[in-house]
This record gives C-alpha cells, sequence and structure tokens, in this order.
C-alpha cells in the first residue's frame, strides 16, 4: 500500500494560481504565497484544483505548477496535486509527473462535461487513473462543476479495489452526503480514511459531523481565522470555534457578492498576498468594485486602519 506520510486534516489550503496582467502564471508571486501559506502554520497545499485555475492551464503550465510548490514547500506541508482533465491522457501524464516528484497526493473529480454517464464509466475513469498513482489518491467530489455525484457505494468500491485511496474531499454543500461519507468510510476502513469538506461556510460543521477538515479558497486569505477555528474545535472550545465560523461567513459573504473567483485576487492583493491576477474566465474587477469591496472588507473589519 502506498502511505501518506502525513494525514491530512485541519486546514488544506486550496491555493490559488498568481497570473501576471498578461495572463502569465506568475511564478515569483506563487513562490512567495506558497512559502507565506506554509509559514503560517496551515496543514497542507491543494494545487490546480477549482480555486487554483487548474482547468485553465495547459499541461506543461501545471507541470511547472507543480514543480515550483514541491520545491518552495520543500516537505514542510503536505503537498495535494489536482489532475482532472477531460482528456484522459493528460490527466495520465499529470499524474506520472506528480508522482515523480513525489508529492503528497494527487486528487481526482468526476470528468466534467460528459456528465451524463453512468457509474460504471465513472468507476472505468477514477480507476485508470488510480492504477497508475504511485501517490496516495484523494477523490475529489464536485458535482455543482462534473455535473456527477461520486456516491459512497463508488468510493468504496475504489477503496477495496485499491488502497491507494485515501479518503474524499467533497464539495457537494450535501452535510447528508458528508455525513455518508464519515458514517459509511470510516467505519468500514477507520479512522485513517479521510473526509475533507470543500465549503469555507462548513467548515465547522463538517468538524461537528467527523470529517477531518477542510479544503479553503478563502484560507488563502485568513490562513489564521481557519487555523484558529480548527484549534479551538479540537482544544474543545466549539463555542468560539463557531463564533469564528460566523467571522469566516461574513467574509465569504463579501466576496461571493462579485463574479466567480474574481474578488479572491483583489482581496487578497489589498490584504498584501502575493496572488497576482486572474486569468480568463475568471476577470479582473473594474474599478468601481474594487472601491466597493475596499470599502465592504474595511467596514467589516478586515482591512488594517490606515
Amino acid at each position: 500500500m502506498v502511505e501518506l506520510r502525513n494525514k491530512l486534516e485541519g486546514v488544506v489550503v486550496a491555493v490559488l494560481t498568481p497570473f501576471t496582467q498578461e495572463g502569465r502564471v506568475d511564478e515569483d508571486a506563487l513562490s512567495k504565497h506558497l512559502a507565506y501559506l506554509v509559514e503560517s502554520g496551515v496543514n497542507g497545499l491543494f494545487i490546480l484544483g477549482t480555486t487554483g485555475l487548474g482547468p485553465a492551464l495547459a499541461l506543461d503550465e501545471k507541470k511547472k505548477v507543480v514543480d515550483l510548490a514541491v520545491d518552495v514547500v520543500g516537505g514542510r506541508a503536505p503537498v495535494i496535486v489536482h489532475v482532472t482533465d477531460i482528456v484522459l491522457p493528460n490527466v495520465l501524464e499529470l499524474v506520472r509527473h506528480a508522482s515523480r516528484k513525489e508529492v503528497s497526493a494527487i486528487s481526482i473529480t468526476a470528468p466534467y462535461f460528459y456528465n451524463r454517464v453512468d457509474e460504471e464509466a465513472l468507476h472505468q475513469f477514477l480507476k485508470a487513473v488510480i492504477e497508475v498513482s504511485a501517490v496516495p489518491v484523494l477523490l475529489y467530489n464536485q458535482p455543482a462543476y462534473t455535473g456527477i455525484n461520486i456516491s459512497v457505494g463508488v468510493v468504496r468500491k475504489l477503496r477495496l479495489e485499491n488502497e491507494v485511496v485515501i479518503g474524499i474531499k467533497d464539495s457537494s454543500g450535501n452535510l447528508t452526503q458528508l455525513y455518508n461519507y464519515v458514517k459509511v468510510l470510516k467505519s468500514e476502513f477507520g479512522e485513517g480514511f479521510i473526509v475533507l469538506t470543500g465549503g469555507d461556510s462548513l467548515f465547522y460543521p463538517a468538524l461537528m459531523l467527523g470529517a477531518d477538515g477542510v479544503v479553503s479558497a478563502l484560507a488563502n486569505i485568513v490562513p489564521e481565522l481557519f487555523i484558529k477555528l480548527y484549534e479551538r474545535f479540537r482544544s474543545g472550545n466549539v463555542f468560539e470555534a463557531l463564533s469564528i465560523q460566523k467571522r469566516i461567513d461574513e467574509l465569504r459573504s463579501i466576496l461571493k457578492s462579485y463574479s466567480q473567483l474574481s474578488a479572491y485576487y483583489e482581496a487578497g492583493r489589498l490584504l498584501g498576498r502575493s496572488v497576482g491576477y486572474p486569468r480568463l474566465p475568471i476577470r479582473r474587477l473594474g474599478s468601481g468594485e474594487v472601491a466597493n469591496l475596499r470599502e465592504k472588507l474595511s467596514k467589516a473589519g478586515f482591512l488594517p486602519e490606515k
């Protein structure tokens, strides 16, 4: 069995990929951002996912991001590489590349666009990826974007076939489904089977249901809030943890009122994070939107007073 060197738990950041204003991957900014996140004390880094604009990167760009992340992090935190692509040969090539770089794990969703495949096709697609991985595999349920829900039964079957499957990240937003992952899969495969939520607003509820942690987009911007919530929860101070969750929800509500992910980049820059700029189809905010966002963040106490 391929073993995970460090258990994935707590605060795993869904790392934003910084781009230059011309749309190229900004390797210098990415290096600085990764170093900042590691030094802030997060428990892991999830690269090339939805927040990392993985689907908007070419294969060679993805490989460069993997290489840079492994070099910058230097084993100080687990690095999980999201590998999903509609082109299966590209997926397998990226899996092999990530395996050679000895990342902590890879992550794979159901295929997207062709979202009417049945469970047998889904099983075959995921199995093809799992079989070539030399590192642990974290399945990733993201039905809003793929159009396909990865059922508990599919996860169970894949795990029984190959113990390289070490867990699942659930971004369905369905707490009943997340609880079923916890209840069924942890009962059968033990506490070492990892269940993570992909919802920032569900971090506290997921922990209450027995999940191991969160893969968070907002932790790019305020990692300290997520770390504090996790520490308070684990120490038994659940009421303070809940209060921190409400604070996270306040920031999330502000950013979600703008075009997808656009405000995450802008808020990151306003707070001095090295997150660069987005690449289309994620657009930059206009000057009026930036002023409006700055006012909202300042009023809510997320920007330091001048």
